[in-house]
């Protein structure tokens, strides 16, 4: 197919290097996918259940950044790692808190969710002149979620709920301030600024620009890769701490993306 415009399909031999990356990615979905217990899954405490609920989306994000990055798109994986590293330091957060600290942060969350769904879908859906708000029914099944946590709040003395700090001060505390650059880029990349296509073009004469598709440079990949692959691990690492699963290999992986990424003394090879 040669005419302008069209696409084609190649098969492409993957160089050992991503071979070893895509192994190594792959290794940790599945430690993500079978680090608990199925029979943990059917919780009494409404907080367990919440703190699970929120590790399956670190186990849902980090599966589409493997689809991703096996396609070719590092940069549109980098909006997904975003997510996954903001996720992963609240995790470390609730795992450093005792339980009435944990208690605050997940239904202080959960509270403030709730008062956005409203805000969204009633008051700034008739203000943008798009039909009616929430029906009855919907306010009232919201309201009443919002009445368990207080009733919760006043049953256990919680005092003042809480709410996570930004990613910065949770990166300062717990030793991530690299990563937190990352996630920097990342956010451009989310928002579509000129680092996000700064990768996509190329110049190779001053009146000619080539522009890709895909994108399978080896060290954006294991950049991205490994970003996303410790913060999973890490997020992982602290379900276990919180609920006493026993640490199978988390451990071993995050040693192995130190040694593959860019966080890692060695760098990428």
């Amino acid at each position: 197919m040669s005419e302008k415009g069209s696409v084609r399909f190649t098969h492409r031999q993957l160089p050992d290097g991503e071979l070893k990356l895509r192994a190594y990615i792959q290794q940790v979905e599945q430690e993500l996918l079978g680090a608990i217990p199925d029979a943990k899954w059917q919780l009494t405490t409404p907080v367990g259940g919440e703190v699970l609920s929120w590790f399956s989306r670190v186990r849902s994000l980090f599966s589409g950044i493997r689809l991703l990055l096996e396609a070719g798109f590092p940069e549109e994986a980098m909006i997904l790692a975003r997510s996954l590293f903001e996720a992963s330091l609240r995790f470390e957060l609730l795992a450093a808190e005792d339980e009435v600290g944990r208690e605050r942060l997940v239904l202080g969350e959960v509270n403030a969710g709730l008062a956005r769904a409203i805000s969204i879908f009633d008051a700034q859906k008739v203000a943008l002149g798009l039909g009616e708000g929430l029906s009855l029914e919907q306010q009232g099944a919201i309201h009443g979620r919002r009445d368990q946590i207080a009733r919760r709040q006043k049953r256990l003395a919680l005092g003042k709920l809480a709410r996570f700090p930004d990613a910065k001060s949770l990166a300062r505390r717990f030793g991530r301030l690299e990563e937190y650059l990352a996630f920097l880029l990342a956010h451009e990349t989310t928002h579509g600024s000129h680092l996000a296509q700064a990768t996509r073009s190329k110049y190779p004469a001053s009146d000619t620009i080539a522009v890709y598709h895909s994108n399978f440079d080896l060290a954006m990949l294991t950049g991205v890769g490994t970003f996303s692959a410790l913060a999973a691990l890490r997020a992982l690492e602290a379900v276990q701490t919180i609920f006493g699963f026993a640490a199978t290999r988390t451990a071993d992986l995050i040693d192995e993306a130190n040694r593959l990424g860019e966080f890692g003394a060695a760098g990428t090879e």
